[in-house]
């Protein structure tokens, strides 16, 4: 009996040795592809946070995976910007959220290019000093996501119908034209004009792009007026970005294309500064559903900028 269970054992060896012979030295097929692991590239992400001096300025941070989800992304966007929240380590330095500590998201809800948020009571305990610039923080970080054009919030299931300390009352649709770090050069209540300017500054030596919301007296056409503003000597210590007589000489606007004449004051060594380019691009976009900015010097195109196709606004890359 013994010897007959040797011999069995023996055969599967033998047979289990044979076919691992077989597969070792088995030809591989020319077509033969290895199996790669793929993993969902990183994105980087707008938000709006605040610098040192209390301003709400335009930066980024990185997530780990391309979010499609828009209800998905709004969450991320407003987690950010929770003081002490899950996404903090992501901040860039020199910057700090806004919204206060223990605040929670309890809900986004996106439909027809509106996001809803849900936010627990925490939330309006923000110092009022704050309070304006959490509900500008929110609106910009919220509608620099493509589909979104507008923001409702809510605390704790309620419409937020004012500020927290309930000096203000807020719009039940919250657009960009709630403005931001506002500035008022008022002279008269006549030919009030509002219009965004983003300005640069610096912080930990990167460009970062601070918009401004200001409302001036003029009967000037907007496009006139924001080439002026970026062109003048830039306030709160920003960045000059222009030396010279830089002098919009005429612009066209055909459909949804934006055309830009330019004196040559406008370039340096024979180009036009990206980054006032940039300034140029996203003070214009606040105001103007575009498809495109041309720039044209001596009746030629020498620079553009194409936006993202059905957002009429633009985003950083």
């Amino acid at each position: 009996m013994n010897r007959y269970v040797n011999i069995l054992i023996y055969r599967g060896l033998l047979l289990g040795f044979i076919i691992l012979v077989g597969f070792l030295f088995a030809p591989t097929k020319p077509d033969a592809m290895p199996i790669i692991s793929y993993m969902e590239p990183a994105e980087r992400m707008t938000i709006f946070l605040i610098d040192e001096r209390g301003l709400v300025v335009q930066t980024s941070m990185m997530i780990e995976n391309r979010e499609k989800d828009v209800e998905k992304r709004a969450e991320i966007v407003v987690e950010s910007l929770i003081i002490g929240g899950k996404h903090e380590n992501k901040i860039p330095s020199g910057f700090k959220p806004i919204i206060p500590n223990d605040t929670e998201v309890i809900s986004t809800k996106y439909q027809d290019g509106i996001v809803k948020v849900n936010f627990s009571k925490d939330v309006l305990e923000v110092k009022k000093e704050y309070e304006e610039k959490m509900i500008e923080a929110i609106i910009y970080s919220l509608t620099s996501i493509p589909e979104v054009k507008g923001v409702i919030i809510y605390i704790e299931g309620e419409l937020l119908t004012k500020l927290p300390s309930g000096t203000k009352e807020l719009p039940t649709f919250l657009t960009r034209d709630y403005g931001i770090n506002k500035v008022y050069e008022l002279t008269s209540r006549a030919n009030i004009q509002r219009i965004n300017l983003y300005y640069v500054t610096k912080v930990n030596n990167e460009k970062h792009f601070v918009p401004v919301t200001k409302y001036i007296n003029s009967t000037d056409s907007k496009i006139n007026i924001i080439i002026r503003e970026l062109t003048i000597s830039a306030p709160l210590k920003m960045l000059n970005l222009v030396k010279g007589d830089v002098e919009l000489i005429d612009y066209e606007m055909d459909e949804n294309v934006l055309s830009l004449v330019f004196n040559d004051a406008i370039l340096v060594k024979n180009k036009i500064s990206p980054v006032f380019k940039e300034s140029i691009n996203l003070s214009i976009a606040d105001s103007f559903e575009l498809s495109k900015i041309n720039y044209v010097i001596n009746d030629k195109t020498i620079a553009s900028k194409v936006f993202e196709e059905n957002t009429g606004k633009y985003l950083v890359k």
